[in-house]
């Protein structure tokens, strides 16, 4: 589908970034995870164009295919190394919280999971999203800033935004993308 779609080229503009979440996209759409390939892609962009090329001008497919198994085995080597230490950045919060002898279910011993998918909250998203009370939900957050999980952005009294500054951090790393 993307060697099609780079084929046809039907944007002036934006066709690469169109071509490249096609992959993803095509895998959520059978129910697999979306893995990502652009890092790959971009530190192999020389092979890229001309296994790409080598489809296009002269059908050959061999190349082009085992060249996108590779950035898919890379790509998806690194989503799960980023999965674990994701898993372990939520079980270390969970040992720090276990020290507090919480209830189980209470909004602070849920904000771990939570934070692992959405690492910018905010007091009334949390509330929202946890289905407790905003009282609840900003005890909650104060005592996961108290532990340095969460940092409160800027200085503001309403409307206070909270991150898990670890997941970003993790998140915000480059790829190590190979090279094939």
């Amino acid at each position: 589908m993307h060697a099609q779609f780079e084929t046809i080229h039907p944007f002036i503009d934006g066709n690469g970034r169109v071509g490249r979440i096609l992959l993803p996209l095509m895998l959520a759409a059978e129910g697999y995870p979306p893995v990502y390939l652009a890092g790959f892609l971009k530190v192999n962009q020389d092979l890229y164009y001309q296994t790409l090329g080598q489809v296009q001008l002269r059908g050959e497919w061999t190349d082009w295919v085992r060249f996108l198994a590779t950035g898919f085995d890379i790509a998806c080597r690194e989503s799960i190394g980023i999965a674990k230490e994701l898993m372990a950045i939520v079980a270390r919060w969970k040992e720090i919280l276990a020290t507090l002898n919480l209830r189980s279910h209470s909004a602070v011993n849920r904000l771990p999971d939570y934070l692992i998918g959405t690492p910018v909250v905010t007091v009334r998203q949390v509330a929202k999203d946890l289905e407790v009370n905003f009282t609840a939900a900003n005890r909650a957050l104060s005592q996961l800033q108290e532990l340095g999980i969460v940092e409160l952005v800027g200085k503001g009294k309403r409307n206070r935004i909270f991150t898990a500054r670890e997941v970003i951090k993790l998140l915000s790393l480059p790829t190590e993308a190979q090279r094939y």
